[in-house]
């Protein structure tokens, strides 16, 4: 019962990076867009390194907090990471469909001015940098 609780999240895991990594690859693929191999080795071992120190700091903090509090803190992450892309999606789709749509924003706070320059894509803002 305990290698069930261990292989299965491990499994689940696997699974779900499996399924991401084969999405962006033929996102990319679709869009002709070719990463070199080295660049493909570089991102793997980072994203190899990055998933191993989760594994064993969560298996550390597990020792002092709660099973249940690990769940709840990992459901707000990805609730919000999820909630901001969303919004995110949302905000592109209103630029999208809004051409005439100023895409500049201008904001003051005393003698402090922020302007932001809203796009739609990062090839938009690629080709309209100055």
């Amino acid at each position: 019962m305990d290698l069930i609780r261990i292989v299965l999240p491990a499994a689940a895991l696997a699974a779900s990076l499996s399924l991401d990594a084969f999405a962006a690859s033929f996102a990319y693929g679709s869009k002709k867009i070719k990463i070199p191999t080295i660049s493909v080795h570089i991102i793997n071992i980072i994203c190899t390194a990055i998933i191993a120190l989760s594994f064993f700091f969560g298996a550390i903090f597990l020792q002092y907090i709660p099973e249940r509090a690990a769940v709840s803190i990992s459901f707000t992450i990805l609730f919000l990471i999820g909630l901001s892309k969303l919004f995110d999606g949302i905000s592109k789709s209103i630029i999208r469909k809004h051409t005439a749509l100023n895409k500049k924003v201008k904001l003051s706070l005393f003698d402090f001015k922020l302007i932001l320059h809203l796009y739609a894509s990062p090839e938009d803002a690629v080709l309209n940098m100055t």
